[in-house]
């Protein structure tokens, strides 16, 4: 890859509270996989999920881990967290873009 065709994302911080993690959207994949700019490492061992206005996700390990066409937070194989949909896009189940925030909750003991 040439250095000069590389590009920086301006995108916020991630933003660590003792409840969660606040991240952002930082790419979208051909699935339409979401793309988070929280690394895996960040989610510990501890169990996470996904906070939606009304909903919270509980994190899983696979795709096949939810029934067709639901969401699921996951760590993906690239070591991003991701948000996806089961046989289907997550961008269109849930309309978010490169650069829309996204919260991350660990769930209590």
């Amino acid at each position: 890859i040439a250095p000069p065709s590389l590009i920086t994302l301006n995108l916020p911080p991630l933003e660590i509270h003792p409840t969660g993690i606040k991240g952002t959207i930082q790419s979208i994949d051909h699935f339409g996989n979401l793309i988070t700019t929280i690394p895996g490492e960040q989610m510990g061992d501890r169990p996470w999920s996904l906070l939606l206005p009304n909903q919270r996700i509980p994190a899983v390990q696979t795709y096949s881990d939810r029934p067709p066409g639901e969401i699921l937070p996951l760590i993906g194989s690239h070591g991003w967290v991701e948000i996806a949909v089961n046989g289907g896009s997550a961008q269109g189940t849930l309309g978010w873009a490169v650069g829309d925030r996204c919260e991350l909750g660990w769930e209590s003991p």
